[in-house]
């Protein structure tokens, strides 16, 4: 019997001590984070608003509810820059961004929301948004009794560095994140009258951390919150009021990655609906299209700054034309329009393009642009040729001038005019062959076939003196108001492979005529 009381007393003491009390579970109303017998935190399935006073629940005791509720007006009249009267007996202490009521018995409630945070208005060209987050929420409460006034203060603070992407399509597709969470707890008992401490509780924090690349912009909070890391004060841990904040730590936490996304569906506003970012830049050629031409240009996108963007993506069409591009992807494309019509008439568009672009830098202006057509203006061409051949000493040299004028317009094709070409030359022939009377001299006409076509800023010229095909037949191609050409060749003469030199000189005066 004495063998066996050392095992009744410990059943008996085993029986004495009462059951651990059950692990915390979450609301109907919230998920939970981590594994639902025993969460590491609750995240409201719908956030609130963000706003101090889902910290209240931190506060042990019951605030004085007549200051809540002036504090809660009060704190919205300013968020509305609305005026706020205070009632009798109530004082207002402002200290930086966190105001605090009192009342006469010593009773107070605070209230606090700065936010430091730091977001470009344009991408950079790559399409990067680097930004920073700093948030601090602040509610804090005290009430006095029997003297003692007992209180406590809840901080918050969110602290990240991000960047967000945006894409080709000029719009926010993901961001990078380094975040990091904080909720303090600070409380205790002071005398009221003299503020001189009786009890400073030890200070509770509660960290969460976040560092992940590539979220999407429309990311899942209850997804993005399970991968968080949670962090609470030293000693015990994993009762109701470390559930109830880290509850707080990571729905204020959201509070902050959500703000990382409205800033960016903010800056979609500016870069992509508004086009207020990325700036588009061409140049085109010609100056003026011609009926069957074509039209081209060069066009790029820039960022804000000033710098190529990264990439864009092109949609372009044309209502006057072929249009053709080599590729519709790149910050750089070429763009041609081409007649295939034939109908760029001076009455005409001439050639046109239109498009919308988007790019990592934001979407710029829509392009439309046209070229208009050449006015038909009609040049008369009046063109003279000096001709001479040259045989060497003691030969008789040939000294010819060819004259001739046409008039032309643009789109009218080949149009021909009339001219002469004429002047003096050896007199060779059966009765006169070479190396007889090399000086004789005969003179000689013939009549010429001119010819003209304007094609863009061109014109071409087509001078022939009939009779003499093998020495007067030339075809030019000079500016709308003519030029200058000088020709030299060598041609046989009486045995010899390059016995003639000839020289020709043929200038076009271009005039508009009505």
């Amino acid at each position: 019997m004495l063998r066996l009381l050392p095992l009744l007393l410990i059943a008996f003491l085993v029986a004495a001590t009462p059951a651990s009390a059950a692990a915390p579970r979450c609301a109907k109303n919230t998920v939970a984070i981590g594994p639902k017998k025993q969460p590491r935190a609750c995240l409201p399935k719908t956030l609130p608003a963000a706003n101090p006073t889902v910290l209240k629940p931190l506060i042990e005791g019951k605030p004085n509810r007549r200051l809540e509720r002036l504090a809660r007006r009060l704190f919205g009249a300013r968020a509305a820059q609305a005026d706020s009267g205070l009632p009798p007996g109530i004082e207002l202490v402002q200290n930086g961004n966190v105001m605090e009521l009192r009342n006469k018995a010593g009773d107070s409630l605070s209230m606090g929301l700065e936010k430091d945070n730091s977001t470009p208005k344009c991408p950079l060209a790559n399409g990067d948004v680097p930004a920073k987050l700093d948030e601090t929420m602040t509610f804090g409460a005290g009430t006095t009794e029997h003297g003692k006034r007992t209180w406590a203060v809840v901080t918050m603070r969110n602290e990240a560095t991000w960047t967000g992407h945006v894409g080709v399509g000029a719009k926010a597709e993901t961001f990078d994140v380094a975040f990091r969470g904080e909720v303090s707890i600070k409380s205790g008992v002071e005398i009221a009258s003299t503020g001189k401490v009786l009890k400073r509780n030890p200070t509770r924090t509660y960290r969460s951390a976040l560092t992940k690349k590539g979220v999407p912009v429309k990311f899942d909070l209850i997804s993005l919150a399970k991968e968080m890391t949670f962090r609470g004060p030293k000693g015990d841990r994993g009762d109701a009021k470390d559930l109830e904040a880290l509850t707080a730590l990571v729905t204020t936490s959201m509070f902050g990655l959500s703000d990382i996304r409205s800033a960016l569906e903010k800056g979609d506003k500016r870069w992509y609906d508004e086009r207020a970012c990325a700036q588009l830049d061409f140049n085109s050629t010609p100056e003026k299209v011609v009926k069957g031409g074509r039209g081209d240009w060069n066009a790029w996108v820039n960022a804000e700054d000033g710098t190529r963007a990264a990439d864009a993506r092109w949609t372009l069409t044309s209502g006057c034309g072929a249009l053709s591009a080599a590729t519709l992807s790149g910050a750089t494309v070429q763009i041609g329009v081409s007649d295939a019509a034939g109908a760029w008439e001076p009455s005409s568009a001439g050639a046109c393009v239109a498009g919308e672009i988007t790019s990592t830098a934001g979407r710029p202006r829509s392009l439309q642009h046209s070229i208009p057509p050449r006015e038909a203006t009609r040049y008369r061409y009046d063109i003279r040729v000096d001709f001479k051949k040259d045989m060497g000493e003691g030969i008789a040299q040939t000294n010819a001038t060819g004259l001739g004028r046409v008039t032309a317009g643009p789109g009218e094709g080949y149009v021909d005019g009339e001219g002469d070409f004429f002047g003096t030359e050896w007199d060779s022939g059966i009765g006169n062959p070479c190396g007889h009377d090399m000086l004789r001299t005969r003179a000689f006409s013939s009549p010429v076939v001119v010819g003209a076509k304007i094609e863009d800023d061109k014109v071409t010229i087509a001078f022939t003196a009939v009779e003499r095909l093998f020495d007067a037949s030339w075809i030019l191609k000079l500016p709308l108001t003519g030029g200058q050409e000088f020709y030299t060749s060598f041609q046989p003469f009486c045995g010899d492979p390059q016995g003639a030199f000839r020289t020709s000189t043929i200038t076009v005066v271009g005039t508009p005529v009505a």
